[in-house]
């Protein structure tokens, strides 16, 4: 279980840097597109919080928007992967490999994401319950 939650940590937060870079980069062409991914990166900043502290920055009323930035990341990161595959026939290096594997990783981390907010389980969550009479975590059998 704790390989899997250092591995969504390293997803988020590849994910977080690359959308970041990207958000950055297209603020002199496109400064609305811009802004919503650099949004998007800092909903993927709020995941590697979420798994590192327990804890979520993002209140519940927000999930709609927040499922809005991960679309844009999962939409970046089809992007990304695409560009690697397209181009590594004709320019065999290790940075449409990188490529591949970092759009890869975004869309993973967003398709994760969105699939816990509609009622997916998560690695954290099906370990533990809240049973109502109690109110306690109980571990599962």
């Amino acid at each position: 279980m704790e390989l899997a939650r250092v591995l969504r940590v390293v997803f988020n937060s590849t994910a977080f840097v690359i959308l970041l870079i990207i958000g950055f980069g297209l603020f002199n062409t496109n400064p609305a597109l811009a802004v919503l991914v650099a949004l998007s990166s800092l909903d993927q900043f709020e995941d590697v919080y979420y798994l590192t502290t327990g804890k979520r920055l993002i209140p519940s009323w927000f999930a709609p928007i927040d499922v809005l930035f991960e679309g844009v990341a999962m939409g970046l990161g089809l992007g990304l992967l695409l560009f690697g595959l397209m181009y590594y026939s004709y320019f065999a290096s290790y940075f449409f490999v990188a490529m591949i594997f970092v759009g890869f990783m975004v869309m993973m981390s967003s398709i994760e994401d969105v699939g816990f907010y509609f009622g997916g389980s998560s690695e954290v969550m099906h370990l533990v319950e809240i049973r109502k009479e109690e109110k306690k975590f109980v571990r599962r059998k």
